[in-house]
This record gives C-alpha cells, structure tokens and sequence, in this order.
C-alpha cells in the first residue's frame, strides 16, 4: 500500500492532489453570486473526482465517513443539477432602473 488504497495508481497524499481538492471552494462561492463558470468549474471537478476514483484503489470506510461520503455526493449532485437544469439563474438580466 505504496498510494491511498489497496492497487493505487494515484498518491492521493501528493501536495498536487491537495491543490486539486481546492477547486470546490471557489465554484461553489461562484455559484452563490450565480456565475456561469463556476457551474463547469464544479463539474469538471466532480467528473475528474469520478473518473479518478478508478486509480485511488481500494479503501475501507467506517459507517460515520461512508454516511458522510454519501450525503456530500448527494447534495453535491443536486447543486451540479440545479446549475445545470435551472440556466435562468445564471443568465444576465439588464438592469431596470
């Protein structure tokens, strides 16, 4: 167990890797001030995560972090949802005055 998981490809304890995990941070603040990059930002995230979980090998979670893991990846997947299927909020509107 070289990496992060049994048949690891990937450090996941690289300092790259710790760059990488901040990503989340200013996408979801851009999508409290409605910004459309930020909605791609997260999704490119969230699809890099996914297809980068086939490289972190196999790890062993305890039920607190396994009930954790899934309610972030929920909530995660509703925020990428409403970003996406609710466009209105993140068109420009022109200022009435």
């Amino acid at each position: 167990m070289k990496y992060a998981g049994h048949g690891a490809y990937i450090n996941v304890h690289h300092p790259a890797m710790y760059v990488f995990y901040l990503i989340p941070y200013p996408a979801l603040i851009g999508i409290c001030f409605f910004q459309n990059w930020s909605r791609y930002l997260l999704l490119l995230f969230l699809v890099v995560m996914l297809l980068g979980s086939f490289f972190f090998g196999t790890a062993i979670s305890g039920p607190p972090e396994s009930f954790v893991n899934l309610a972030a990846a929920l909530l995660d997947g509703a925020i990428v949802g409403i970003a996406f299927f609710a466009p209105q909020l993140f068109v420009r509107r022109p200022q009435s005055q």
